[in-house]
C-alpha cells in the first residue's frame, strides 16, 4: 500500500498502464472513506471556530456528511467507471476498472492532508492549498490517463482527456465552496469595545 502511495508523488516513475496488474482495488476506496471524514471533521470544525468567534449559536453540520461522502463517491467511483467504459466502448487497450478506480482513489489522497491545512483560518492560503492540491491530483490523473487514451485513432477518444481535465477542475472548485468557505473572523480587537 505505501508504495502505492509513493508512486503518486514519485515523478520518475513509470504511469499506472505500464505497471501491470497488483494495483489493488480496497485502497483506493478507503482513502475516498478516508478523505470523507477528513473533509466532514476539518469542515465542521471550521465551521464551529467561525460561529463561536462570531458569537453565533451553534448549528448542526450533519448534512455536510451526506454531501462529502456524495461528492466524494460519485467523482472517485462513477466517474471512473464511467471512464472505463467510455474506454471498453471505444475499444481502447487492456484498461481493467480496479486500475482506472485505482487511479482516481490515489489522485485524490494528496487532498486529505490538505483538508488538515485548510484549518487555517485564512481564505488565501485555503485557495493557494486546494489548487496545489488539484494541479498535482490533475497531473497524476493525466499523467496515468493521457497514455490509454492517446493510443486511439478516434478522436472523441482523445477529448476524454478533456473531460477528465474539467470535472477535475469542478470537483476541486466543489471542495472549496462546500467544505472551506467558512471565514474565521472574530471581534476586532481595535476597534470593538471590550464590554
Amino acid at each position: 500500500m505505501a508504495q502505492q502511495g509513493y508512486a503518486v508523488v514519485d515523478v520518475d516513475e513509470e504511469p499506472s498502464g505500464s505497471r501491470g496488474p497488483g494495483l489493488e482495488f480496497q485502497c483506493p476506496f478507503w482513502t475516498l472513506t478516508t478523505l470523507i471524514l477528513i473533509l466532514y471533521t476539518t469542515s465542521t470544525l471550521t465551521k464551529s471556530i467561525a460561529q463561536y468567534l462570531n458569537s453565533d449559536p451553534a448549528s448542526s453540520s450533519l448534512p455536510l456528511l451526506s454531501t462529502a461522502t456524495s461528492t466524494v463517491y460519485l467523482y472517485g467511483l462513477l466517474v471512473p467507471s464511467l471512464l472505463w467504459g467510455a474506454t471498453k466502448w471505444l475499444g481502447l487497450g487492456e484498461w481493467g476498472i480496479a486500475e482506472v478506480l485505482g487511479v482516481y482513489g490515489y489522485s485524490m489522497g494528496v487532498f486529505i492532508p490538505i483538508s488538515l491545512l485548510c484549518l487555517i483560518p485564512v481564505g488565501i492560503v485555503r485557495w493557494v492549498l486546494i489548487i496545489l492540491g488539484g494541479i498535482s491530483s490533475g497531473y497524476f490523473l493525466v499523467r496515468n490517463i493521457y497514455p490509454v487514451l492517446a493510443s486511439a485513432e478516434n478522436k472523441f477518444a482523445q477529448l476524454l482527456i478533456g473531460a477528465v481535465v474539467t470535472l477535475h477542475g469542478i470537483i476541486v472548485i466543489a471542495m472549496k465552496v462546500i467544505f472551506f468557505s467558512n471565514s474565521v473572523v472574530g471581534p476586532d480587537p481595535i476597534n470593538d469595545q471590550l464590554p
